[in-house]
């Protein structure tokens, strides 16, 4: 009986000196980016480097409501085209504004969906297109961050091809 207690503490011994060993080799978790300045006492014969953390910005997804537009075609059909979009921001800063400005945002997307041509609309480079024009005119009146990519969460296309 002893000697399988003995034993038992052996093992236990043995594997804390495992974990240990395991905890000392392991890689270290990374560490934010820091900047490095150097503070000058006033004697000006030591420099002694000074370590401030790198401000991280938190991008962020605004979702908008889904839109409904219609296009007349030039064969005299229609089409339609429900479109969900979510805007990749650069900062979470921005989202107040762009919470302030829906009402402007919405409109300039339509805007931009209804002067589309809705076979370019089909293919994968009018989507593309589609997602510029709409991430350049928001930029163009945002002040307090930028749009940085466009999404497309749900695209249908019901009409005439």
């Amino acid at each position: 009986m002893r000697s399988k207690l003995l034993l038992s503490i052996l093992f236990a011994i043995y594997l804390c000196g495992c974990v240990k060993e395991i905890k000392e080799t392991a890689p270290a978790t990374p560490q934010p980016e820091m900047k490095q300045e150097k503070r000058i006492d006033k004697d000006a014969s030591a420099v002694q480097p000074v370590v401030k953390p790198k401000p991280q910005t938190i991008e962020s997804v605004f979702p908008l409501d889904y839109f409904i537009v219609s296009f007349n075609e030039k064969s005299g059909k229609t089409s339609y085209l429900k479109i969900e979009i979510k805007l990749q921001t650069d900062s979470a800063d921005v989202e107040p504004e762009l919470e302030n400005k829906t009402p402007k945002i919405r409109d300039s997307i339509v805007t931009i969906l209804t002067k589309s041509d809705v076979d370019e609309l089909r293919t994968t480079k009018g989507k593309q297109i589609l997602k510029e024009s709409i991430k350049n005119k928001l930029n163009s009146f945002l002040v307090s961050g930028k749009i940085k990519a466009t999404y497309f969460t749900d695209f249908i296309i019901q009409g005439p091809q």
